[in-house]
């Protein structure tokens, strides 16, 4: 058979000819189950916490004692006043514990207050119900930030809880203007779903009004109760406001403009709701206020200030008032402001601080405050909102306030690498004997999105008054100073506010007060990052650390944190796996092994943000290689440090962990012995510091912040 025939017959066969049918087919093999990728849940070995030693115990006793003097003069922060005006409702931690809700009369300062719901958490938030009968408010366990929303009576002996779901988180609770309904956002650590929830506040199951992706924030409600304005960040750089509509749940962007990159993070709606008071950075180098119609996103007006941003708002709409906060930088202030033109209207009489904004007075003819100096802790004050005179709304007994040392504060700013100057606050005793030297800490924000403000901080006062220098530097990256100092930090430039901490470092040693052998960083959540990254940068300049709830490892750390958290840090840092060598290239974990001096690390066994895994990962490499370490773990805090106990043994045992590694007086012979010797000499043989240009006059205020520019001169561009 030639090769066409047998090709024919083929085809016969496959086609039912050529003789007899063909056998049947086979069964076609079963399919191979392919496995499933299984992700692997990332184990971290935990680090044993460690117990102070006998020999150290009693001095630690001893300086906590010495800190409980700062924390008996304890702060009052004021929220709002009832609608009758009667009754000031504020926050306040005396007992030295976290922060719990009080009610008190306006008339009588001196009287004693009425705690509600008193409880070992902090009460985060506050607030009356329109009708003034109730007090609605939000309190997590154990600092998780599992925010769950209470009614309660302003006596305090009826508490109702309105949310009854540990695992999840209440946002921002808000009463609609009718008494009737509670909206808030709620979500899970674990996932970016947030979802507008609808309750009524006399109890009963919430009905959703939308779902969004991301971590979703209530700004306000208008006052017929049918919009809802909101925010959502991006990245700690990004934010977008919204309006949504509580009856069909839909949601319109409001602000920034399309394809603009902004933040646009808190808002008031006008009294008609047909307009929106946005705190937005669109269009200038520092947040202000745009007034924008809320149905055509149109700018109205608008409101800057070339030396401050605007960080909260206020409003009332009987007085056409609005309040503005503005960060300073290195402080704060309030202003009245008229709502319809934003032309400033009376000057407010306020002392160089930290001022937080509280609400108006239903008439609007006072505004609740809150005010914190250096040396004055943080009190409520009611401001006269047509004379701008204020009158305090508590005169609390502080018998320990009168015996702590006085404090000296300056503002100066000190040159950098490149063309920034890094704004500082210093803070030193108030005499100083002629020739002494001070061992100085200097102590970074969080954030990095954040800022140092002058204010009352009682381990400040503490660490000065027991003969520390203490320097808050605003590295790049803080707030307050403009979006491009803000900004100076992302991404590849993550390095640059290290090198802005090297020439801090080295500027102090030019200071005639400086000890510059005992130089101690400190700094928690970003600060405790920007502590490690310091140690291991730059070894020779420091002689010990103290890191609190720090990240160490930025691509664990975003594989395990709360899913919002893992979004803003993706949009601060980077992303995983695309990232990946970048961020490590810039954690802490990289330099490690560089890091040859003694570090105290605190972490909250219940963070959400910086889990306990990251100060595990440093402690145990830490110890591999035989660095001094000691290890405090909070059963009862989460990314916090706010338990009286716990603030009174981190104080104690920190600045006893300081005397031994700085070779200061306090400790005995044998608890000084069990110090291990550091492994590097406070500068490398051969190598001197550095010459840091010289800073410039202290000032009373910051002067021209850094990278600061004029705002622009017309409404951004739609």
């Amino acid at each position: 058979m030639n090769r066409c025939v047998l090709w024919l017959c083929a085809l016969h066969l496959l086609t039912g000819g050529c003789g007899k049918p063909p056998p049947p087919p086979p069964p076609p093999p079963r399919p191979v189950a392919r496995p499933v990728p299984v992700k692997r849940k990332l184990v971290i070995p935990p680090a044993e916490e460690d117990v102070p030693p006998p020999e150290c115990a009693k001095r630690d006793q001893a300086l906590a004692k010495q800190f409980e003097a700062h924390l008996d003069a304890f702060s009052n922060f004021g929220l709002e006043l009832s609608p009758d005006g009667k009754t000031l409702l504020f926050l306040s931690n005396r007992g030295g514990g976290s922060f719990q809700l009080y009610v008190a009369p306006t008339n009588n300062p001196r009287a004693a207050p009425v705690v509600i719901a008193m409880g070992k958490d902090g009460v985060i938030d506050a607030g009356f119900t329109p009708d003034g009968k109730y007090v609605v408010f939000t309190r997590d366990r154990n600092r998780d930030e599992n925010a769950q929303i209470f009614r309660a009576t302003l006596d305090g002996r009826e508490l109702v809880p309105l949310t009854l779901d540990p695992a999840r988180v209440h946002y921002q609770p808000r009463v609609s203007p009718d008494g009737k309904t509670l909206y808030y956002f709620r979500g899970s650590h674990k996932s970016r779903v947030t979802e507008l929830v609808a309750q009524p506040v006399g109890g009963g199951d919430g009905e959703t009004v939308k779902k969004l992706k991301g971590l979703y924030v209530l700004s306000d409600l208008s006052a017929d109760g049918a919009q809802a304005l909101v925010y959502t960040f991006t990245s700690l750089s990004e934010s977008r406001m919204g309006v949504v509509d509580l009856k069909s749940g839909k949601l319109r962007k409001l602000a920034p403009s399309r394809g603009t990159t902004a933040h646009a993070n808190r808002a008031l709606f006008s009294a008609d709701g047909k307009l929106a008071y946005v705190i937005t950075d669109e269009g200038g180098e520092r947040s202000g206020v745009h007034l924008i119609q809320t149905d055509s996103g149109e700018v109205k007006s608008f409101y800057y200030e070339q030396q401050a941003e605007v960080s909260d708002l206020a409003i009332s709409h009987p007085a056409n008032l609005l309040a503005v906060e503005l960060n300073m930088g290195s402080h704060t202030t309030v202003k009245l402001l008229e709502a319809g033109s934003l032309k400033e209207q009376a000057r407010l009489r306020l002392p160089l601080g930290t001022i937080h904004l509280g609400r108006f007075t239903v008439d609007g003819r006072g505004l609740v405050l809150t005010v914190s100096t250096a040396d004055s802790p943080t009190d409520t004050v009611l401001v006269d909102t047509r004379s701008g005179r204020m009158r305090p709304l508590r005169r609390d007994p502080r018998p320990t306030l009168r015996r702590l040392p006085k404090i000296k504060v300056e503002t100066l700013q000190v040159p950098t690498f490149d063309k920034l100057e890094v704004p500082i606050n210093l803070y030193l005793p108030r005499r100083i004997p002629r020739g002494k030297k001070l061992p100085v800490i200097v102590s970074v924000h969080g954030g990095p999105a954040s800022v140092s403000s002058i204010r009352y901080n009682p381990l400040v006062g503490f660490w000065v008054g027991r003969g520390f220098a203490v320097v808050e530097p605003n590295v790049r990256g803080s707030t307050g100073f403009g979006k491009p100092y803000e900004m100076a930090d992302n991404g590849p430039k993550r390095m640059d506010a290290i090198r802005d901490l090297e020439h801090v470092n080295r500027w102090i040693r030019q200071q005639p007060w400086a000890d510059v052998d005992r130089m101690v960083v400190t700094g928690g959540s970003y600060g405790g990052y920007m502590t490690y990254m310091a140690l291991g940068h730059q070894p020779t300049l420091w002689r010990a650390g103290v890191g609190m709830v720090g990240v160490v490892n930025l691509p664990t750390l975003i594989r395990i944190t709360s899913g919002t958290m893992r979004q803003i840090l993706e949009g601060e840092f980077g992303r995983l796996p695309g990232d990946r060598a970048f961020l490590r290239k810039v954690s802490p974990i990289r330099v490690v092994d560089r890091i040859v001096r003694p570090v105290f690390v605190y972490q909250g066994l219940h963070d959400p943000r910086v889990p306990r895994s990251e100060q595990d990962q440093l402690v145990r490499a830490l110890r591999r290689r035989k660095i001094p370490v000691e290890y405090m773990i909070a059963a009862d805090e989460g990314h916090s440090l706010s338990q009286k106990q716990n603030k009174l043994q981190f104080a104690g045992r920190t600045t006893r962990f300081l005397e031994q590694q700085l070779d200061l007086e306090g400790p005995t012979p044998q608890c000084k012995a069990l110090a291990m010797p550091a492994s590097a000499p406070a500068l490398a043989p051969g190598k001197a510091p550095e010459k840091a240009p010289p800073a410039k006059t202290p000032a009373k205020a910051p002067a021209k912040a850094p990278g600061a520019k004029a705002p622009a001169a017309k409404l951004p561009a739609k």
